[in-house]
């Protein structure tokens, strides 16, 4: 008897695992960026998004590949089958819990969290969870929705748009895929819902226009979730000369590459290999060291900041890995020429004295004939040295700050002691034998080039080494 009970239990619990099923729905990718997802749909569960209390809606943000639920947004959940759980997968610590504040309200169920995952549990055909606390917000990547029996449409994967997002000057190359081979594909390009009467997808197209492409996988009955790619055709410029002439507002991108001069947190200095420079602020998605140069491709807006030209990024992700590396040229300076003429440039100050600003981050630069031009050091967080007493040479960028007025600075990337040519941190004879070098031609470095002009004149010749003698002798 007892046996006979065991084995009875064993094909019920059998039963239950056979007959529940889990439908996915990815929110890694398919998404165009800062698109609202509305209803998303998935082998007969859908899932709708709200604001809720919140005056913003959830949305996909590309700079995170996930989306961004707010707090007070609501998802409502329905299926024609009961639901027994739904399991929701986090990125960066943004849970519900840590990205809220708060437990998110049910009304049914139970929720709990662990990690990255957060698990709501309990018995239902519909119901809403409401994101808690009163700001903040969670990254979704993915949602697992179990429901109990068979997926009453079946289940198919969900087609990949490649890319799924994208700006282009000409045309792209749009490729749309599916995990499951034996899946059709259907598409719309006017942003229309896709059906099985929509255009089957065969081979990669090429599109020459802006749209929104949208796809769903068919396979018998069962329908996938809509996936969404939105493809820009943008203003395309070929240096930052074509750049500084397009009207504020003009969204564009760059068909040439840039090396980067400097970059802090979210503000990135670059120039073209005419030595045109230009400043970048946003979310480039990595960190850029000197001298990196970044493919061509990348976009963004052209906006006004401090009363100068600012190529405005933000959420957007086309910034590439640097491919190459290569010295930047700079614009050798007087310090009183340090204005508007060279705004977003990569200039050298020679031979100058430093001195403490009026403001903690301020310094004055000393020319020979001690006129001066005010530098700020905020942007990029570089101190002054702490020795004054020598005449530096100050590498930088020539940025803009409105304050009343608009204030050219000179954000400094590294001081060199004007002489020490050999970066030993004195001027000895070890300096006139590295401006030797240069001269016979066994160094090969633009930036030496510029260390070692110690006289001015534009090129490294005995000049420079009879000045190196005198600044020798004059210690």
């Amino acid at each position: 008897m007892m046996r006979k009970s065991l084995l009875l239990l064993t094909l019920m619990l059998m039963a239950t695992v056979a007959g529940a099923v889990t439908v996915n729905f990815d929110f890694t990718t398919g998404y165009a960026n800062q698109q609202e997802p509305a209803t998303v749909t998935n082998s007969g569960v859908s899932i709708t998004f709200g604001k809720g209390g919140s005056n913003i809606a959830p949305v996909w943000l590309e700079s995170a590949s996930s989306l961004r639920v707010y707090a007070k947004n609501t998802m409502s959940f329905t299926c024609s089958s009961e639901i027994e759980s739904i399991e929701f997968s986090f990125r960066d610590d943004k849970t519900f819990n840590l990205g809220t504040g708060a437990d998110p309200q049910l009304t049914s169920g139970e929720y709990a969290e662990q990690g990255l995952t957060g698990t709501w549990t309990g018995e239902a055909t519909a119901l809403t969870i409401t994101a808690g606390g009163a700001k903040g917000h969670a990254r979704i990547t993915a949602i697992d929705v179990t429901i109990k029996g068979d997926a009453p449409e079946g289940t198919v994967p969900n087609p990949v748009i490649s890319p799924a997002s994208a700006a282009f000057s000409e045309s792209q190359l749009v490729e749309i895929s599916c995990a499951d081979p034996e899946a059709s594909i259907y598409y719309t390009l006017d942003a229309s819902t896709p059906s099985t009467a929509s255009t089957l997808y065969t081979e990669p197209f090429t599109v020459t226009q802006t749209v929104t492409v949208k796809a769903i996988a068919v396979k018998g009955e069962a329908v996938s979730q809509v996936v969404t790619a939105q493809l820009n055709l943008i203003e395309g410029v070929d240096c930052i000369a074509d750049y500084l002439a397009l009207p504020e507002g003009t969204t564009m991108v760059f068909n040439c590459p840039v090396t980067v001069v400097a970059q802090y947190d979210k503000h990135l200095f670059v120039q073209d290999e005419w030595g045109m420079g230009m400043r970048i602020f946003g979310s480039t998605g990595h960190d850029y060291e000197f001298g990196d140069i970044i493919p061509a491709g990348f976009t963004g807006t052209k906006s006004l900041y401090g009363g100068e030209p600012e190529l405005s990024v933000f959420f957007t992700n086309y910034f590439q890995e640097p491919t190459e590396w290569a010295e930047p040229i700079p614009t050798v300076l007087d310090a009183v020429d340090v204005d508007w003429r060279h705004h977003a440039e990569y200039v050298m100050v020679r031979n100058v004295q430093l001195a403490p600003g009026d403001g903690e981050d301020d310094f004055f630069m000393y020319n020979l004939e001690e006129d001066y031009g005010m530098g700020y050091v905020a942007t990029l967080h570089v101190p002054l040295p702490d020795d004054l007493t020598p005449r530096y040479d100050v590498f930088g960028v020539v940025s803009s700050h409105y304050t009343l007025n608009t204030v050219y600075q000179l954000c400094p990337i590294k001081f060199v002691v004007h002489g020490d040519v050999n970066d030993d941190k004195q001027i000895n004879v070890g300096d006139v034998a590295a401006i030797y070098n240069i001269i016979l031609g066994e160094i090969d470095s633009t930036q030496e080039e510029f260390l070692c002009d110690l006289n001015g004149d534009g090129q490294v010749n005995v000049g420079d080494v009879a000045a190196a003698y005198d600044q020798i002798v004059s210690q």
